[in-house]
């Protein structure tokens, strides 16, 4: 049990590392999408959603998220990752065939 809660902490701590060096200067950039939210369910199911809902649909997606489901967003808050989904790059739309 003590390794698999080191081995989690390990692993979101090089997330965190990875995220705070995004090419954006932010913690949310395509590779951020790709890495925390294929963890629960795959990158089609957020890919077709983007268009379709507002900023503060994306707000309470993240946060339903994050509050019921446990995601782990740090560094980045609900509202960076809403914003980015609502405004995604260029990276996040050819990673969606978009």
């Amino acid at each position: 049990m003590h390794r698999l809660i080191l081995g989690t902490a390990l692993v979101g701590a090089m997330l965190m590392a990875a995220s705070l060096g995004s090419a954006s200067g932010g913690p949310v950039d395509a590779a951020f999408i790709q890495e925390r939210c294929v963890g629960c369910h795959d990158l089609a199911r957020t890919c077709n959603k983007i268009g379709k809902k507002d900023l503060a649909a994306w707000e309470k997606s993240v946060s339903r998220m994050v509050d019921a489901h446990g995601a782990n967003i740090v560094p980045a808050t609900p509202a960076q990752v809403a914003a980015y989904l609502f405004e995604p790059s260029a990276d996040l739309l050819k990673a969606c065939g978009k």
